[in-house]
């Protein structure tokens, strides 16, 4: 009888491109699997999803995509509890270790001083650029409500005589100036393309004469045509921000020439498979 029931779903799925169907068996996609396989720890990226909260989760879809109001959740920002977001902020440092090295390989040798890390998460990026560069300090810059456990985890790294956690809300509010470097990792995604213009001339504005822009986000063509697990994040950007989407490194950069920004280059990082766009003042 379950056969029975499953299979007109799967044919019209499979119909729609949603799934394979190949010597009469139905499978995923390629990638598609970490979806539905309930062993995973962390579903689709974010800690402790159980698979029908997933679901449940997913299956606003349609209403959003007509209008409706986004799912609120810590990793875009959204109204969580303190226990969510603090799960959140571990799980990415967990997860950005490496990332965060590459990263800040990156940064231009003997412009470090002062670090900013702008919508900074756990803090991980920054940590990395301190690694580096023992003679510089960071500010941390986030919601102020992600403080305590920023905090905590500088505490925990032995950095917290070289780090100062600023509460802000980055959409709108003015930026320390004469930072050297500047973090905007994992954040743009978050945003609208005019807010995203807006705050790179804001940082723009706060960097040092010589300073330097690094923002990280998920690699995307830029005739927006893949791959397949960017495309993928789109939809979520669409469920779970009001304007938040997913940008090639070529319309970042665009941003960037906007703000005054030059000698722009870009840089794939292994780790994740993202881009890396550097930008000077």
């Amino acid at each position: 009888l379950v056969g029975s029931r499953l299979r007109p779903f799967l044919e019209l799925a499979a119909h729609l491109g949603m799934l394979r169907y190949e010597g009469g068996r139905f499978s995923l996609h390629e990638g598609d699997e970490r979806f539905f396989d309930p062993a995973l720890d962390y579903g689709v990226g974010l800690p402790a999803t159980p698979l029908q909260q997933l679901f449940a989760t997913k299956g606003r879809a349609a209403d959003i995509l007509r209008g409706g109001a986004p799912v609120e959740v810590a990793a875009s920002g959204g109204k969580s509890s303190i226990k969510d977001k603090s799960a959140f902020l571990r799980y990415m440092d967990s997860a950005t270790q490496e990332p965060a090295r590459e990263l800040a390989a990156l940064i231009p040798a003997g412009v470090a001083g002062s670090i900013i890390d702008l919508g900074c998460g756990p803090g991980t990026y920054a940590y990395a650029a301190l690694e580096r560069f023992p003679e510089a300090n960071a500010i941390l810059a986030d919601r102020p409500e992600a403080g305590l456990e920023i905090t905590a985890i500088a505490a925990e790294r032995g950095l917290s005589d070289r780090v100062e956690f600023l509460p802000i809300d980055l959409t709108s509010q003015a930026l320390p100036k004469g930072q050297d470097v500047a973090i905007l990792s994992n954040v743009v995604h978050c945003l609208g393309a005019t807010t995203n213009e807006e705050l790179i001339a804001r940082i723009a504005s706060a960097l040092s004469p010589e300073g330097c822009l690094l923002i990280k986000d998920c690699a995307l063509a830029a005739d927006r045509s893949g791959p397949p697990d960017t495309l993928r994040f789109g939809v979520s950007m669409v469920m779970f921000t009001e304007e938040g989407s997913i940008y090639s490194a070529e319309e970042v950069i665009g941003w960037c020439h906007s703000a005054g920004l030059h000698n722009t280059s870009i840089h794939a990082v292994e780790a994740d498979r993202n881009y890396v766009v550097i930008a000077r003042r």
